[in-house]
């Protein structure tokens, strides 16, 4: 009798859960942050195309805690990679181009600000930001982090 009790009480708890975990899971996404990263050259400004654009953020998920997210997309013939949202907050953008010195930096996503700026992580203050983050044209919500690129010295 107790025994039937509780499967009643935990089938009941877990009909309750699988029913509003859409809910809360689909509440979590509206605060999503879509960025373009652009990837240029240094020296002159030129796109890179082709380049390998790494971004990965941590999400916070309902009763599992934290997980990292990692995504990844080629730039297109203007050097911009595209990801369709990301949350708030401290985001690790890294760059791996042919021909190219690798990239990565840490960036603080902010979704209400009106004109965004890099705000570099407190343990890259001391170092001069190579990337900068601007608002777009085509989509005011829409964040865009340029990236310049250098290319290596020659050992030989």
């Amino acid at each position: 009798m107790q025994a039937r009790r509780l499967l009643l009480v935990f089938s009941g708890l877990a009909v309750l859960w699988c029913a509003t975990g859409p809910i809360v899971c689909r509440a979590a996404d509206d605060d999503l942050v879509p960025i373009d990263v652009r990837v240029v050259s240094a020296a002159d400004q030129e796109p890179i195309t082709y380049a390998s654009v790494y971004v990965t953020f941590k999400q916070l998920k309902f009763l599992r805690g934290p997980t990292q997210n990692r995504w990844h997309a080629k730039t297109n013939a203007e050097g911009v990679a595209r990801f369709p949202g990301v949350k708030p907050g401290r985001v690790l953008i890294q760059v791996v181009a042919e021909g190219w010195k690798t990239f990565g930096q840490y960036y603080e996503i902010e979704p209400d600000e009106e004109t965004p700026s890099a705000k570099q992580s407190q343990e890259n203050e001391n170092k001069e930001p190579e990337g900068k983050q601007t608002d777009s044209r085509a989509d005011p919500k829409r964040k865009v982090i340029e990236i310049k690129l250098e290319r290596p010295r020659r050992w030989y």
